[in-house]
């Protein structure tokens, strides 16, 4: 564990660079089983974005920021090849980097739960962000830990895992991001949706069918646009990472096999030609 750049990260393993960006609400330690599952094949680099987790808070914290902080601590490390998997608002963030450095050699991508598009329907509660009198009213609520908390629930049929236990800066900075996000869609997520409609790399898109928040449709659509394969996570809420590590693990798995390095074999007993017995 250490800081790089702004970024509070953990690295473990060794062979090719894995990069497992966090969402909203959230922090590193929601990869826990997918690290523990992967770190075996990879050098697996789990970074906290601003203003969550171990890193420091920031005035910026949206999502150009984010990619320039992911940007740096990669720089950090010395990589410009590795394979990234990312869930909810860490999808924007690869992709956003994606469009600032496409000097980077992305091998595959992973994402899940997410959204890349300016006209995806925003949940009715959430909706509340662009009104200027309900917002003031309600959505600070979402930026104390009770209503992060809330809000997790209401994503996962799951009880709150402990991974998603905040510190109250982090609800901060998901509040702050949700009501930036919503009262900018277009500015945002039309570039997002034109580097993913770009890509040409091989990927998975998972969804789970419980998802509250971004529908099936939201999922083929993410699928359709990176030309990716589509895996439909069944009785699965929003937050995959804890609620499905192993289709996260599956999936790295299917897209990376040709790219880890498997253990040396005992080298064949050779024989000479012409030899006699």
């Amino acid at each position: 564990e250490r800081r790089s750049s702004r970024l509070y990260h953990r690295e473990m393993g060794h062979g090719v660079p894995l990069l497992l960006i966090h969402g909203i609400p959230g922090q590193s330690d929601v990869w826990a089983e997918v690290e523990e599952q992967v770190k075996g094949s990879f050098r697996v680099i789990v970074p906290d974005l601003l203003g969550f987790g171990k890193s420091p808070m920031a005035k910026d914290v949206f999502v150009e920021a984010q990619a320039d902080a992911i940007w740096a601590l990669l720089e950090d490390l010395s990589i410009r090849e590795l394979h990234i998997v990312a869930h909810d608002y860490g999808a924007p963030v690869a992709l956003t980097m994606l469009r600032k450095h496409p000097e980077l050699d992305v091998l595959s991508l992973v994402v899940m739960a997410t959204n890349f598009f300016p006209d995806t329907p925003v949940p009715a509660p959430m909706k509340l962000a662009k009104l200027p009198v309900l917002r003031s009213l309600l959505w600070p609520m979402l930026g104390t830990v009770p209503g992060a908390r809330m809000t997790m629930r209401a994503g996962s049929g799951v009880t709150m895992p402990k991974q998603y236990t905040m510190a109250v800066r982090s609800a901060r900075s998901t509040y702050r991001i949700f009501v930036h996000s919503l009262n900018k869609l277009t500015e945002i997520y039309a570039p997002i949706e034109a580097t993913a409609r770009s890509l040409r790399l091989p990927a998975i898109v998972l969804w789970g069918t419980e998802d509250p928040f971004f529908s099936i449709d939201t999922g083929k659509r993410t699928a359709d646009a990176l030309s990716a394969e589509f895996r439909v996570l069944k009785d699965v809420g929003h937050f995959i990472p804890v609620e499905a590590p192993s289709a996260v693990v599956d999936a790295i798995h299917a897209l990376t096999e040709r790219f880890v390095v498997p253990a040396v074999a005992e080298p064949p007993t050779l024989l000479k030609v012409g030899s006699h017995a």
